[in-house]
């Protein structure tokens, strides 16, 4: 059975495109969130935290160690979710690295219907390359075929693009 990735439209603020924060969030019906683990300011991460009512000097540390350690950490049991935190990617590392470790934590926690949210708000350019290699990853199923469907948060103003790409890989 083929993962189902469907694409999930965020409308970002004009004060959020301005500053390149995410101020809001709004929850998709998935059992688990992936995370790029960044505490610092108006991130993604304190947006979900905050509307989850997350013990946020939690989300601090295990946001410290993910990067420290360079792996992923889920944290369960968040109103009924999975949190999945994922490592800042660094300018020179292939997404690859993360992807994979995020698809092995959902898989490892069982989460059945996850949200991917590291695209919710695109700052420079359509980073392509990244993003078709992330979608390759996630439409390559396991045995277990779990995640069996991801939510994906794009970037209103790059919804074309990622269509392109979901072409591109067979979606």
């Amino acid at each position: 059975m083929k993962m189902r990735i469907v694409p999930r439209v965020i409308f970002n603020t004009v004060e959020e495109i301005e500053l390149g924060k995410v101020i809001h969030y709004k929850p998709a019906f998935a059992d688990g969130i992936a995370l790029i683990a960044d505490a610092n300011g108006l991130t993604t991460l304190n947006a979900v935290a905050s509307l989850l009512n997350c013990d946020l000097e939690r989300i601090k540390q295990i946001s410290v160690l993910t990067n420290e350690k360079n792996q992923c950490y889920a944290m369960p049991e968040v109103e009924e979710r999975t949190l999945i935190f994922s490592p800042i990617q660094k300018d020179d590392e292939d997404p690859l690295f993360n992807i994979m470790k995020v698809m092995g934590c959902a898989e490892f926690e069982r989460i059945s219907i996850l949200n991917y949210t590291n695209y919710n708000l695109i700052i420079e350019e359509f980073p392509a390359g990244d993003i078709e290699c992330v979608l390759r990853v996630m439409n390559t199923s396991t045995g277990d075929d779990i995640p069996n469907k991801i939510i994906f948060d794009i970037d209103a103003r790059y919804l074309n693009e990622l269509n392109q790409c979901l072409r591109d890989i067979g979606q």
